[in-house]
């Protein structure tokens, strides 16, 4: 006769349903966003260095929600400021 097959470990981390992905997967981030302000009054429209999504600013809108991984080389420049 063959012995039984051992159980498999349990994780805490996977009780109730909850999926965790294996060790070294990174799972994406929130996606924090950052109010920045155009100081010009000409519109223009800028591709995030970080992600290469595009922002539209101008004299008539010049607070825009921008995500944080752009807003940092935004705030770099003369052009924008935080709020």
């Amino acid at each position: 006769m063959s012995a039984a097959a051992p159980a498999a470990p349990t994780n805490p981390a996977n009780q109730g349903g909850i999926s965790h992905p294996p060790p070294g997967i990174a799972l994406p981030a929130a996606a924090a966003t950052v109010n920045i302000r155009y100081l010009e009054s000409a519109a223009i429209r800028v591709q995030g260095p970080a992600t290469r999504r595009h922002y539209e600013f101008s004299g008539v809108s010049p607070v825009q929600p921008v995500l944080a991984q752009d807003a940092v080389h935004f705030l770099r420049t003369r052009l924008f400021r935080q709020g």
